[in-house]
């Protein structure tokens, strides 16, 4: 399995529903230790990427409002400033938090 198999499975197991509640249309390999997802989210009509930093064992997290993978590669539109440092188990609530959370909303 690889690195970005990997996060996928981790967002996946925290919490399906929140997950995709951002309107996930397509998962990329980003790199051998990033993943890149399409989204459709309340905040964030773009990219969502994840990047491992193997030296820490954290995750890096950036936004991009680029609608193309091939322009966010080339031409980086970048609304949010990067999270870095971010355990696994706080990867689906650090996201869906910068990107879809209504914080009037009570469930």
């Amino acid at each position: 399995m690889t690195i970005p198999e990997i996060i996928q499975q981790q967002l996946l197991h925290t919490n399906k529903a929140i997950v995709w509640s951002w309107g996930v249309s397509k998962w990329y390999e980003l790199s051998s230790n990033a993943l890149a997802i399409r989204v459709h989210a309340r905040y964030l009509d773009g990219f969502v990427c994840i990047e491992l930093d193997e030296a820490q064992d954290l995750y890096n997290i950036s936004f991009y409002l680029n609608k193309d993978f091939s322009d966010m590669l080339v031409w980086p539109v970048i609304p949010y400033k990067p999270m870095k440092g971010v355990y696994c188990d706080q990867l689906v609530e650090f996201i869906d938090n910068r990107i879809e959370k209504i914080p009037d909303y009570k469930y």
